[in-house]
């Protein structure tokens, strides 16, 4: 639905159905149009969400574990026993316990950012060795090191 008006002498337009469609999206299974929120986070996507809703998706997952019990808990199991998963592990519990201290602050030289601060692992063989970096220095990270890959 187009609305047009006259604001300051000029006209003005506003597209309501755009408007809900940037901020919504059509549920892949359930068919019901739902806030983005309720998607998801998936980056190679064009909306950068998943097709399905947290809901169905999560129905979907629950399914398949008793469709095939046996080929989900070894997929789980190969999941939580990767090297990067005990890192991640190991850097919680060592901040948890006081024995690693997190700072306030990206510790890149000449960033400020002190909100979303992660442990970024250069090595995962070293569970321990973690560079504290805000999420836009993480990814510049992650970008680097598969840049490097190449």
């Amino acid at each position: 639905m187009l609305f047009v008006t006259e604001w300051m002498g000029e006209q003005v337009s506003f597209d309501f159905d755009a408007a809900v469609k940037s901020t919504t999206k059509v549920c892949s299974k359930c068919k019901e149009r739902l806030k983005l929120e309720l998607f998801n986070k998936r980056s190679t996507t064009k909306d950068g969400r998943q097709a399905q809703c947290r809901a169905c998706s999560n129905q979907s997952r629950i399914d398949w574990h008793r469709r095939d019990p046996e080929k989900a808990r070894a997929y789980d199991r190969a999941r939580q026993n990767t090297v990067e998963v005990k890192a991640r592990a190991a850097v919680s519990t060592a901040v948890k316990s006081g024995r690693m201290v997190k700072p306030d602050v990206c510790t890149v030289d000449g960033c400020e950012e002190t909100q979303d601060i992660a442990g970024h692992h250069p090595d995962y063989s070293r569970p321990l060795y973690v560079i504290w970096l805000c999420r836009q220095c993480h990814e510049d990270a992650h970008t680097a090191e598969r840049e490097e890959m190449v």
